[in-house]
């Protein structure tokens, strides 16, 4: 079920990209609200990933939802989560740091730097 889940997800991705490219250079809330879905398409296929412990994909995907969308917070603890587990505690604070600077309360993010 997970992989046929995934195969959804990255053929959403493929189509997504494309109307992206469409409405780059309109104006409004189109381009916006097509880079949210694209986020969260990034980050479910990261979590996937995730799940499957292919942690390089997962880390692709991620940080692809936060390219599309820089303040995607699932995807910056996920981010920073996958950091703080393979040790790269420089990354890890990071995200966290990028974090606090969209959400100063950002719980998650506080307890990953203490």
């Amino acid at each position: 079920q997970g992989s046929h889940a995934l195969r959804m997800l990255l053929e959403s991705h493929t189509i997504q990209n494309s109307i992206l490219y469409k409405v780059r250079g309109d104006a409004g809330n189109d381009v916006q609200e097509q880079r949210q879905v694209m986020a969260s398409l990034c980050h479910r296929i990261g979590h996937l990933y995730e799940r499957q412990r292919d942690l390089e994909k997962a880390i692709t995907y991620y940080n692809k939802a936060v390219e599309t969308n820089e303040g995607h917070e699932a995807s910056l603890v996920a981010l920073a989560k996958i950091h703080l587990s393979m040790g790269e505690l420089d990354l890890c604070q990071q995200k966290c740091l990028t974090l606090l600077r969209i959400h100063t309360a950002h719980e998650e993010a506080t307890i990953l730097l203490a």
